[in-house]
């Protein structure tokens, strides 16, 4: 009886250990685990942090990426910490994008060949809007370029119908609203940025004829390709009336 005794206690004993071994041995199994998750989750937030990294140069579209580095290289924007594009109505004349650039909202218009019209950003103060870079318009921050190759630039004028900037002055012709552009005076290159578009070189001066208020025409380019290139002379006195859908980008000579 007290050999069996003996025996059961053993066998009590036994079991116990076996029992704590099996919960070391689960605990050490547990660790491993929670050491994969716990990297899983670090993982995750580096694959998290370099997509939002990129994100700017994936949603902004390719044909416009390389003049936008540019112009935010000329504004003294830093390119890696613009992020959050969202493509926003169009302009009119071509597509706009908005982003956000240190705590700010950003806009961005670019012209039917993929260069950048202009660069707008909203103040944090009053909610306005307020530019900080037009192409071919010099004044402030802005600095109007085209792109010869990289680190090469000449000033250029681009010019759209309807848009009076730059040089453009809203006139009243025949009781109607007319925008006619007042550029220096000389001799430009023109190429056209849309098709079937174009201008007319006229007189500043109006005369009337038949009951009607006109300009005398001295030169009349009409394109109907973009890329085409004519060449105009404005001489003191005169100004440049553009057709309807007309971008052009105007280089001194």
């Amino acid at each position: 009886m007290l050999k069996f005794r003996q025996m059961k206690r053993i066998g009590i004993v036994l079991f116990a250990c076996l029992l704590t071994a099996c919960a070391s041995k689960t605990e050490e199994e547990k660790e491993p685990e929670a050491a994969v998750v716990q990297k899983s989750e670090e993982e995750v937030k580096e694959q998290a942090e370099e997509k939002e990294q990129v994100t700017y140069d994936m949603e902004l579209p390719d044909q416009y990426w390389t003049d936008f580095m540019k112009v935010c290289e000329l504004c003294e924007i830093d390119v890696q910490k613009v992020h959050g594009f969202d493509e926003a109505e169009n302009w009119g004349n071509g597509e706009r994008y908005s982003f956000q650039y240190q705590d700010e909202t950003y806009q961005v218009d670019f012209l039917t060949d993929g260069y950048v019209r202009s660069l707008s950003y909203q103040s944090a103060a009053d909610g306005l809007w307020e530019e900080y870079y037009r192409r071919g318009y010099t004044t402030g921050y802005q600095m109007g370029y085209e792109a010869e190759g990289m680190g090469d630039y000449k000033d250029v004028i681009i010019l759209v119908s309807c848009d009076p900037e730059p040089y453009g002055e809203m006139e009243t012709l025949n009781g109607q609203q007319v925008i006619r552009y007042h550029l220096p005076a000389g001799d430009y290159r023109v190429t056209a940025k849309t098709g079937e578009s174009g201008l007319y070189v006229e007189t500043v001066a109006i005369h009337e004829e038949e009951g009607y208020e006109v300009a005398d025409v001295l030169q009349e380019l009409v394109f109907s390709a973009a890329g085409e290139e004519a060449e105009i002379a404005v001489r003191e006195g005169e100004c440049l009336f553009l057709m309807a859908d007309t971008i052009v980008e105007l280089e001194a000579l």
